[in-house]
Parts: C-alpha cells; sequence; structure tokens
C-alpha cells in the first residue's frame, strides 16, 4: 500500500480513496462514494506510480470543488440539513440505551446459569436503570 495521501496500491493498480467530510455526507453522494462509511473509492486505471500522482491530483482538484460548492451550499442556506435539538438527542440517546441495558438484563436474566442472589441484583438493576432512564431531567451517563 502506497504511503500517498489517497492513493492506494491494490493488487498492482492505483486506487483513489478520500472520506467524504462529514459535514457533508448528506449532500454528496454518487456511484463512487460508499453509503456505509462514507468514502470515495475507484480505480485510477494505471499502475504507474507517476501516472497514479497526476490522476489523483486531477481528482483532489475534482472532488475538492465539489466539497467547496457543497459547503457554500450548505453555509447559505441553500440546502437545508435537519439538526436535533439537545432533548430530541437526548431522548434518542436515552431510548437506545433503555432498549439495549433492558434487553441485555433480561437476556441476563433468562440464561438461568446464575445464582438467584445475582438475578435477584440484575432484576434490582433493572428496576433502578428503568427508574432513572424515564426521568428526563437526569442526564446520569448522557455526558
Amino acid at each position: 500500500m502506497s504511503k500517498e495521501r489517497y492513493l492506494y496500491d491494490r493488487d498492482g493498480v492505483f486506487y483513489y480513496r478520500r472520506r467524504v467530510p462529514l459535514k457533508l455526507v448528506s449532500i454528496i453522494q454518487g456511484k463512487y462514494i460508499s453509503k456505509k462509511d462514507h468514502i470515495i473509492g475507484y480505480s485510477l486505471g494505471t499502475s504507474d506510480l507517476t501516472e497514479a500522482k497526476k490522476r489523483r491530483d486531477l481528482a483532489n482538484l475534482k472532488w475538492g470543488e465539489q466539497f467547496k460548492k457543497a459547503s457554500e451550499a450548505l453555509l447559505s442556506g441553500e440546502i437545508y440539513t435537519p439538526t436535533l435539538s439537545r432533548e430530541d438527542a437526548l431522548k434518542l440517546v436515552r431510548d437506545f440505551i433503555q432498549e439495549t441495558d433492558l434487553k441485555f438484563q433480561k437476556d441476563e436474566a433468562k440464561r438461568g446459569l446464575i445464582s438467584d442472589e445475582i438475578k435477584r441484583d440484575i432484576e434490582i438493576d433493572l428496576g433502578i436503570s428503568e427508574q432513572t432512564l424515564a426521568d428526563p431531567s437526569n442526564e446520569e451517563g448522557c455526558r
């Protein structure tokens, strides 16, 4: 693998790989961008390092310009990107944690390979967790 920025050697062929800036993920899309990790990636069609560097530089200009235009559109308000309020974000996080925690604790309680004392402790913890997470004014663990 090459140490050149945005340039990767894969089986003797050079590829262009570059991450889409996080604030532009919702705007920049296309067939060369993975939806999972938001990385631009495609073959530069050459095994020659000098040629690959030239093609990489052209790709950097192309993508840099697209990022610049998208940033300008975002700043000017041409593109609406919804944002969550702090309260809404906390609610989403609390709900996720609550669901995950309850599922884990229920699964642990069902195992049967634990003593009754540990099972009782888990059930007590489950009750405390439910009470803590149900109180929207309690910010414990959300910072």
